[in-house]
C-alpha cells in the first residue's frame, strides 16, 4: 500500500531531485509505482537466529516499511540469517561465505562522505544464497539490529541484478531522509541523521526553492574549495579486510581479465 502521508512532499519535488530520490529509493526498500511510493518487498520472508527478542523487535521495527515479514521462526520458504556474537574481533562484522571471511568496518558516526559508503555504513553483503552466516564482536552488540537491516536489504538488492548507489550530494541525500524517508520509517531514517527532525528544524521553504539553494551553496562551495586533478578517490569499503587475496569493488563492473577476481555485490548470482 503506498505511503500517502509523503504524497504532499512528492507532489512538490522537482523532476530533477525526483529523479534524484528514485535512485535511494531501493536501497531503502521501496518502489515508485503509478500510485506512490510503496514497499518493495511485500510478501517476502526472513528468519534470524541469535538475537534476542528485544534485537528481534528492533530489526523488525527498522524493515516495517519495506513490507518484508521478519522473525526467528524456522520456515522453508524464508531466507534465513545465522548471527552469532564473539568477543574481541579483530572487526565488528565477519562475513561467513564458504571459505572465505570477509570482515566489514561499519561507520559509527554520520558525517559527509560519499553517498556509497553513507547509504548501508559501509555495511555490505556479497552475492551468495541462504543462510547467510555472519559474527558480530560482542562489544557492538547495540548495533546488530540496524546492520542486520543493511545486510538484508543489501542481500535482495543483490538477487534484482546490478544497482548503483545513486550519485547525489550529502545534502541533497539529508534532504531526501527528512523529508521521504522520516515520514514513512523514523527509527530506519534515524540511523542517517545526526539528531531527529524538529518542527523547528524543518525548512519552512518550498521544496524547489530549497533545492535551488542547495545547488546554489554547493556551487558556492566548489568555487571556494576548487578540487584538484590529482586528489585520491578512496574506495567506498576503505577500512574492509578480506581473507583471501581477492579484489572487492561493490561498485564496479567485473572485468574480463582472468588473472584478477573482481567481486560486485550488486551483481546477480545465477
Amino acid at each position: 500500500m503506498p505511503f500517502t502521508s509523503i504524497n504532499e512532499q512528492l507532489e512538490r519535488l522537482s523532476k530533477h531531485d525526483f529523479h534524484k530520490l528514485l535512485g535511494c529509493l531501493p536501497f531503502w526498500g521501496l518502489v515508485s509505482t503509478a500510485n506512490g511510493i510503496t514497499e518493495r518487498y511485500s510478501g517476502q520472508r526472513v528468519s534470524c537466529f541469535g538475537l534476542n527478542d528485544e534485537e528481534m523487535d528492533i530489526l523488525q521495527q527498522r524493515l516495517q516499511h519495506t513490507g518484508l515479514t521478519v522473525n526467528s521462526a524456522p520456515n522453508q520458504s524464508a531466507h534465513h540469517f545465522m548471527i552469532c556474537f564473539e568477543s574481541r574481533l579483530s572487526h565488528p562484522i565477519t562475513i561467513h561465505k564458504e571459505k572465505m571471511n570477509y570482515q566489514l568496518k561499519p561507520l559509527l558516526t554520520i558525517q559527509p562522505i560519499e553517498i556509497s559508503q553513507l547509504i548501508y555504513k559501509n555495511v555490505w553483503l556479497l552475492p551468495q544464497k541462504s543462510p547467510i552466516r555472519l559474527t558480530i564482536d560482542a562489544d557492538y552488540r547495540d548495533y546488530a539490529p540496524e546492520w542486520i537491516s543493511y545486510l538484508i536489504l543489501h542481500y535482495f538488492l543483490n538477487h534484482e541484478g546490478t544497482l548503483t548507489p545513486p550519485h547525489l550530494s550529502y545534502a541533497d541525500f539529508q534532504f531526501f531522509v527528512h523529508r521521504i524517508l522520516y515520514p514513512i520509517n523514523p527509527l530506519f531514517a534515524q540511523s542517517y541523521l545526526e539528531t531527529a527532525p524538529t518542527l523547528e528544524q524543518w525548512p519552512k521553504l518550498p521544496l524547489k526553492k530549497l533545492a535551488d539553494k542547495r545547488a546554489d551553496d554547493d556551487l558556492q562551495k566548489g568555487k571556494e574549495n576548487p578540487v584538484s586533478s590529482n586528489a585520491s578517490t578512496e574506495t567506498p569499503f576503505l577500512g574492509h579486510h578480506v581473507d583471501q587475496h581477492t579484489t572487492i569493488n561493490p561498485f564496479k563492473k567485473a572485468a574480463s581479465n582472468p588473472s584478477r577476481s573482481t567481486i560486485n555485490p550488486f551483481k546477480k548470482e545465477h
